[in-house]
C-alpha cells in the first residue's frame, strides 16, 4: 500500500489516554505495562501471557491512536492469514463504533475490507495511515513495506527465519516498533529473540551481557505463586480477575507442569523429562474381581503389522475411578481376532459402554461395525488433550492399574518423555501404543455406574419410601 500524505482530511491528533477514555477502555496490568514501555522508548516489546489475558486486545488498542496520525504504517503478521483476524477485528470494531471506519471508504479516498477467508483484511485511511494483515506463509511478500508498527500475532508459532530474514528490518528505516503479544511455547526462538535481551540482570543479579535497552518484555501470570521478577522463565506481573483462585489451583493439580506454566503461568516452560506422573507405588493396586455392573470401556490403538496394536480394557467404579485390568499388545491379528479377545476378556456378564478407536483407523471402525460393534473417537484429537486428561486422572488418584495386567501401559507411562526440541511434542510418540489407547478412551465421556440396590434397601421401598430415598 502506498502512503498518501497530501490529503485535506485528517482526524485531530489524539493522545492514547484520551483515545482509551473515548472508547471506554481501562487497560489491565499487562496491557498498561506494554503502553508504558512503548512510551519509555522501547522498540521491541513482547507481552507474554496466558490465554485470555488480553494480549491481542492490548496490542490492537495500543496501535489504534497511532493510526489516526497521518502516514502510520502497520502490519499484523500471523503464521496463517486467518490467525491475524483477532487483532484486526478489535481495530475494525473500535473504529466502526467510533465512526472512524467510514473514512476508509472509497468515497473518501480510503479502502477497507474484512475478509479473512478471501485473504483481504486491511484498513487504509485517506491520510496515508493503514493497517493490514499479512501471512507469514509467503515470505517473499514480507519485504514490501517500511513499517511504523509490526504486530506479530501468534508469534510463538512463527518461524525464526521468517522474522530475522524477512521482518526484522521492516521497522528500522522508520524507527518503528515491534509488538509481540503471545503465549509462550517452550523456550523457542521467541525466548532468545525477545526475552533474553530485555533482561538487565540474570537470576543472580549479575549483568546480562546480551541486554539491549531497545528491548522490553513482560510475562503475565494468572497464578500469583508463579511470579518471580528475578527468574527469566517465570512471571513479572500477576493478572487477577481472569481465572478464579480455585480454577488456578485445580489446573495446577490436573495439568502437566510445562503446560500449566504456559496456559496459566504465562511463562517459559522447559519441555524435558517425563510426561506422565505415573507412580506404581500410588497407581498400581492388587488385582480384584471387577464388578459386572461397573462401566466398562475399551481403548484401541491399531497398528498395521509389523507395528503393534494395543487394546486396553478398563472399568469405572461408581466414584469415577478408572481401573485398567486387561491389555493386549501384539501385531498381525485380524480385527475379528482382536475383537474375539475383547469379548473373551469381558466374559458373559460385562457390557461395554465404549469402544474408543484411533481416529485415523477408519477401516478398523468399519470392520467393527460389520461385527455389530459401534465405536467412538475423541472429539479432541490432539495429543496434548489426551496427555492433560491422563495427567488429571493420575494426579487426582482416579486412574489405577491392576498389578500384572497392563505391563506395557505401565512401562510406557513411566518412559514417555517430552521432545526438548519440539515443545508440547512427545519424543518418539509413535512407539507409545498402550498410552495412545488410554488417551482415546479417557477423552470420551461415559456414564458412571450406580451400585445395585441391596436387599435391605429393597425392603424399605414398600414399607418406608422416605427412608429408601435417604439410603439410595
Amino acid at each position: 500500500m502506498s502512503a498518501r500524505t497530501n490529503l485535506k482530511t485528517s482526524p485531530p491528533k489524539i493522545s492514547r489516554s484520551k483515545w482509551y477514555e473515548r472508547i471506554g477502555y481501562t487497560p489491565r496490568r499487562g496491557q498498561a505495562a506494554l503502553d508504558a514501555a512503548a512510551d519509555a522508548g522501547h522498540k521491541h516489546l513482547a507481552l507474554f501471557a496466558f490465554p485470555r489475558a488480553g494480549k491481542s486486545y492490548g496490542a490492537a488498542r495500543h496501535v489504534e491512536p497511532d493510526l489516526l496520525v497521518p502516514d502510520h504504517h502497520c502490519w499484523i503478521v500471523a503464521p496463517k492469514y486467518e490467525l491475524g483476524s483477532k487483532e484486526f477485528g478489535y481495530i475494525w470494531s473500535d473504529f466502526n463504533e467510533q465512526g472512524i471506519l467510514q473514512w476508509a471508504d472509497p468515497r473518501h479516498g480510503g479502502r477497507r475490507s474484512f475478509d479473512a477467508r478471501g485473504g483481504f483484511m486491511f484498513i487504509e485511511f485517506p491520510w496515508g495511515s493503514f493497517v493490514m494483515v499479512v501471512s507469514a506463509d509467503n515470505p517473499t511478500g514480507l519485504r514490501a513495506e517500511e513499517l511504523d508498527t509490526l504486530i506479530l500475532a501468534e508469534a510463538s508459532a512463527l518461524l525464526s527465519d521468517v522474522y530475522h530474514r524477512h521482518l526484522y528490518a521492516r521497522t528500522a528505516k522508520r524507527n518503528g516498533k515491534v509488538i509481540v503479544p503471545t503465549t509462550p511455547m517452550g523456550k523457542n526462538w521467541i525466548y532468545d529473540a525477545f526475552r533474553v535481551p530485555s533482561r538487565k540482570t540474570d537470576s543472580k543479579g549479575q549483568p546480562n551481557p546480551l541486554y539491549d535497552p531497545d528491548f522490553w518484555s513482560c510475562v503475565v501470570s494468572a497464578d500469583p505463586d508463579y511470579v518471580d521478577p528475578n527468574d527469566w522463565d517465570k512471571a513479572d506481573i500477576y493478572e487477577p480477575g481472569v481465572h478464579t483462585d480455585d480454577a488456578v489451583r485445580d489446573a495446577k493439580r490436573r495439568m502437566p507442569p510445562p503446560i500449566f506454566a504456559e496456559q496459566f503461568g504465562g511463562g517459559f516452560a522447559s519441555y524435558a523429562g517425563r510426561v506422565l506422573p505415573y507412580d506404581p507405588r500410588i497407581h498400581r493396586v492388587a488385582p480384584f474381581p471387577i464388578p459386572d455392573h461397573w462401566t466398562h470401556i475399551v481403548g484401541w490403538d491399531h497398528g498395521s503389522a509389523p507395528s503393534q496394536t494395543a487394546i486396553l480394557i478398563g472399568s469405572y467404579d461408581p466414584s469415577g475411578v478408572l481401573y485398567w485390568w486387561a491389555e493386549l499388545y501384539t501385531a498381525g491379528w485380524t480385527v475379528t481376532e482382536y475383537w474375539d479377545w475383547v469379548k473373551r476378556s469381558l466374559g458373559p456378564n460385562k457390557s461395554l459402554s465404549l469402544v474408543a478407536v484411533d481416529p485415523s483407523a477408519k477401516q478398523v471402525r468399519i470392520e467393527l461395525a460389520r461385527l455389530g460393534t459401534g465405536t467412538n473417537i475423541p472429539t479432541d484429537k490432539q495429543i496434548e488433550a489426551g496427555i492433560i486428561r491422563l495427567t488429571q486422572l493420575l494426579n487426582l488418584g482416579q486412574l489405577k492399574v491392576l498389578a500384572g495386567t497392563c505391563d506395557n501401559f505401565e512401562r510406557e507411562a513411566m518412559r514417555m518423555e517430552w521432545d526438548e526440541k519440539n515443545p508440547k511434542k512427545i519424543l518418539h510418540d509413535h512407539i507409545y501404543h498402550a498410552c495412545s489407547a488410554a488417551r482415546y478412551a479417557t477423552l470420551c465421556t461415559v456414564p458412571m455406574p450406580i451400585d445395585p440396590i441391596g436387599p435391605e434397601i429393597t425392603a424399605n421401598i414398600e414399607t418406608n419410601p422416605k427412608e429408601y430415598w435417604k439410603q439410595a
